[in-house]
């Protein structure tokens, strides 16, 4: 028994020697770890917080053309009684005037600077006179002044049974006769209301 017991001794140690592994507990490292997946997007497809700028063109579209202005024109005159002068402005803002001195020396200027009143007997009658020597008056013969300016403005004379005498300057050809000159000055001098001296100084302008 004595002999006998050495031997079994050792086939127990030899027994413990040879039990199986243990599996690996879930904190140890795995022995053929599969490759780390990559972070980036797939192309064409935009990660998370990130804005992707197009490429594409956009065509500007023309923009629309402007509609031509309709010419300026003098204000209607149903009745130009004895006579009636008028201006028109043909660039910058519109602005026109119109100056009417009836058959009994009554007159009205309508326009930016509206006015009115009536001549006096005497101023009446060196009107008419002045309207006599307007319906014989011939086209001027003067020759124009040549110029760069812009004709910027435009003037008439309405009278009697639809007689007009219409001119425009500066540069735009020749100037209205002399009598048809010296009654626009001497309507635009009654309606700023000058006094009856500048009046007849001007009604005594060589002519």
């Amino acid at each position: 028994m004595k002999a006998a017991l050495p031997l079994l001794l050792a086939l127990a140690v030899t027994g413990c020697s040879a039990s199986p592994a243990r599996p690996a507990s879930s904190g140890e490292a795995s022995p053929d770890p599969s490759p780390p997946r990559s972070s980036a997007a797939p192309q064409g497809v935009s990660a998370p917080g990130v804005t992707t700028a197009s490429t594409g063109t956009v065509k500007a579209e023309p923009a629309p053309a402007a509609e031509p202005s309709a010419p300026r024109a003098f204000p209607a005159v149903a009745d130009p009684g004895l006579v009636t002068f008028q201006s028109l402005a043909l660039v910058g803002p519109e602005d026109s005037t119109t100056i009417r001195v009836g058959a009994d020396g009554s007159w009205t200027r309508s326009g930016a600077s509206p006015s009115s009143g009536t001549l006096d007997a005497k101023q009446l009658s060196a009107l008419r006179a002045l309207m006599e020597e307007v319906g014989k008056a011939k086209p001027s013969t003067e020759p124009s002044i040549p110029c760069d300016a812009i004709t910027s403005v435009a003037a008439r004379v309405v009278f009697g049974k639809g007689r007009e005498i219409g001119w425009s300057g500066p540069c735009a050809g020749p100037p209205p006769p002399v009598a048809v000159q010296v009654l626009a000055t001497y309507l635009r001098q009654v309606a700023d209301g000058r006094p009856a001296s500048e009046l007849e100084q001007t009604l005594a302008r060589p002519r």
